[in-house]
């Protein structure tokens, strides 16, 4: 009885210790799997799941290039024949109290506008677009004029070589997409 006293301690401190020092190799190996999962294609968007979730329905709605041009040609009014370089997916840069987002971006294929539309990360790994679009024109062709954020160009805007144009809208629907 002396001896299972002493060794009772023993047993229940060991116990504790080694469940302790369990590996947790299922935690990590959760995380790496999420990290593979999120395997983002920045050259080319669409490579992605990019869309919009309509309102009429609620539900996430995929769309292509073609679909995302129409979308810009109809936001901005902008004539039906203008077309865009391959859409590309960036990082905006942002201040150090925003949190970080995404762009859907492209270029004429003349070089005088450049537009982009914020996008979110969903939780199903789609990127999502929200409504916010920015375009920035040059209104000379020596000046570089790019989208850096919403709605931050980046040639000054004040300076006239460069126009901006922010638009913010809550309503998207499978009309927005269409010309």
């Amino acid at each position: 009885m002396k001896l299972l006293k002493k060794i009772l301690p023993i047993l229940t401190v060991s116990f504790f210790i080694f469940a302790c020092a369990d590996d947790h190799s299922d935690v990590n190996d959760s995380n790496d799997s999420v990290k593979k999962s999120i395997d983002i294609n920045y050259e080319n968007a669409f490579d992605n799941s990019v869309g919009y979730t309509n309102n009429d329905d609620n539900k996430f709605t995929k769309i292509n290039h073609k679909q995302l041009t129409n979308y810009w040609i109809n936001t901005f009014e902008l004539d039906e024949s203008i077309e865009f370089e391959t859409v590309k997916l960036i990082k905006a840069e942002v201040e150090e109290d925003e949190e970080q987002y995404y762009m859907l971006n492209s270029t004429s294929r003349k070089g005088n506008i450049n537009i982009s539309s914020k996008v979110l990360l969903s939780s199903n790994q789609s990127f999502m677009l929200i409504g916010e679009t920015c375009k920035c024109e040059s209104i000379e062709f020596s000046s570089s004029c790019e989208v850096m954020s919403m709605c931050k160009c980046s040639s000054d805007s004040r300076n006239g070589t460069c126009k901006k144009t922010h638009t913010l809208s809550d309503d998207i629907e499978a009309s927005s997409f269409k010309l």
